[in-house]
């Protein structure tokens, strides 16, 4: 069927509001569906709105937050081709052209230039994907010599890449650059990890650098400048130390960020005696144990792990990805036992329920002996080996002396999935808490459970308890994407 002009204009302006708003197919259908009368009324309303108003509500629906990057066709592309107006509106707001994306193997580099002019003079977001097909390379030199000059303005850059030779002639060519705004910095090396040095100058020109997050490339042996960056996440190879040469390098590179808040740090595994990572400023510190590491006990590998680490200031913490159990030992100190971590007062476990057992359990306790809040997520995918039980048994058990602070608890969805964790056990986990005079004041719990526990706020008469809808963790997480400022 061959659409008028002024059928045409309204399909365009309906798949443009869809796009923007993130709406599905069955929207559309709603649109098309509305009488005359209602389609004269919105059109007219839309008309009438200033491009001011415009250009805030195109701003709010086209940020990267507030929907997958990997929609097509992208929501500033569609808005910008309803009609004249709209177009020129578009065009005329930076911010939606502010994320330069820059996929595997793509040849056509006139979308991103179009990008780069429309977003002057704001500062960019960059995202790069660098691809390996067997033996062929994906060439990145077009694209380097098209952002070169542009670099100045990049707050973020992100670097993916599966082609070792292309990943470093690309951080070769950009490290000469000055990034005075680089503010957040995302290398990912995703091939089998390698010793290849990080280029000193890229960090040397980013003076304002306080995000960085490095995955299958290696520092040593330089130590480049970071005393500005507040939040560091280590991935595989830089957190596994089996010589003293790379514990050495490691140790280096973390005491050279001062005032360094936030860490995280995947399949961490060392094996010396009697050092420890001085992180004075530490607030935040995330531990993950991942498939790729070491398979063997990770109850024991944590507990290794957190023997290193001498942050006094250490507040919150998330353990993802622990499997079997492992004990502490309390007459013979391993050679780098330390006390316990006085100033945590979160914990998040994040996938941590396969095989835990009870003395790992435990040495948790004593390790962080002040927690008041305990945060529980998990894997969405069904697991055999899911057991919640014994963590909730050392919590509710008569006469316990665990985390006699304990006053918020939250479950996510996947952890009271149907067969998991149920309805039941966590009255019973209220009640005992209660009933051994610490009772719990806030239960988060996904928003389809708090119906039927909504009751234990009207049971309560100790002291009154809060049953909300779970919303996140409570981990920070800094290096997140968000909207460009």
């Amino acid at each position: 069927m061959k659409l008028n002009d002024s059928s045409k204009t309204k399909f365009q302006e309906s798949l443009a509001l869809s796009a923007m708003l993130d709406c599905d197919a069955g929207s559309l259908v709603f649109i098309g569906s509305l009488n005359r009368h209602d389609d004269v009324s919105r059109t007219s309303f839309i008309a009438s709105l200033p491009s001011e108003i415009l250009a805030i509500i195109f701003e709010i629906a086209c940020r990267p937050s507030s929907r997958s990057r990997r929609k097509f066709p992208a929501p500033e592309i569609a808005i910008s081709h309803v009609d004249h107006r709209w177009r020129c509106v578009a065009i005329g707001t930076p911010i939606l052209w502010a994320t330069i994306s820059r996929g595997a193997y793509q040849g056509c580099l006139g979308v991103i230039a179009a990008y780069i002019n429309r977003s002057f003079p704001l500062s960019l977001h960059v995202r790069v994907v660098i691809g390996s097909r067997g033996r062929k390379e994906d060439s990145i030199t077009a694209f380097t010599q098209l952002i070169a000059s542009h670099l100045f303005r990049c707050k973020r850059l992100v670097i993916l890449s599966q082609s070792r030779q292309e990943f470093l002639s690309f951080l070769k060519d950009i490290s000469k650059i000055p990034t005075p705004v680089l503010d957040v910095l995302q290398l990912h090396y995703t091939d089998t990890p390698r010793n290849d040095p990080l280029p000193q100058t890229l960090l040397c020109n980013a003076p304002v650098l306080k995000h960085l997050l490095v995955t299958g490339i290696d520092f040593h042996p330089h130590h480049p400048p970071l005393g500005n960056v507040t939040s560091c996440y280590l991935n595989r190879g830089l957190c596994t130390a089996q010589t003293y040469a790379s514990f050495d390098s490691i140790s280096k590179l973390l005491s050279g960020m001062p005032v360094l808040n936030h860490l995280e740090l995947t399949d961490p595994e060392f094996r010396f005696e009697g050092v420890r990572f001085s992180l004075k400023t530490l607030r935040h510190l995330k531990l993950t144990f991942s498939k790729y590491g070491h398979h063997g006990n990770r109850g024991q590998l944590l507990l290794n792990a957190l023997g290193y680490i001498d942050a006094p200031l250490l507040e919150i913490v998330k353990i993802t990805g622990i499997t079997g159990g492992g004990d502490w030992p309390n007459q013979t100190p391993t050679p780098n036992h330390r006390g316990p971590f006085l100033a945590v007062w979160c914990i998040v476990l994040d996938d941590c329920f396969n095989q835990l057992d009870a003395p790992f359990l435990r040495s948790m306790a004593n390790i962080f002996p002040n927690i008041s809040k305990l945060a529980c997520i998990a894997n969405p995918y069904p697991s055999m080996a899911f057991d919640i039980d014994p963590l909730v048994a050392m919590l509710e058990a008569s006469g316990t002396k665990v985390w006699l602070e304990l006053r918020t608890v939250a479950f996510d969805a996947f952890v009271m999935k149907e067969g998991r964790l149920s309805v039941e056990l966590v009255k019973k986990l209220c009640f005992a808490r209660r009933d051994i005079g610490v009772p719990i004041q806030e239960l988060q719990v996904p928003e389809e459970r708090l119906s039927r526990l909504r009751c234990l706020s009207s049971r309560s008469t100790s002291a009154p308890l809060s049953v909300l809808v779970f919303i996140d963790d409570g981990f920070p997480t800094p290096l997140a994407e968000g909207p460009i400022s």
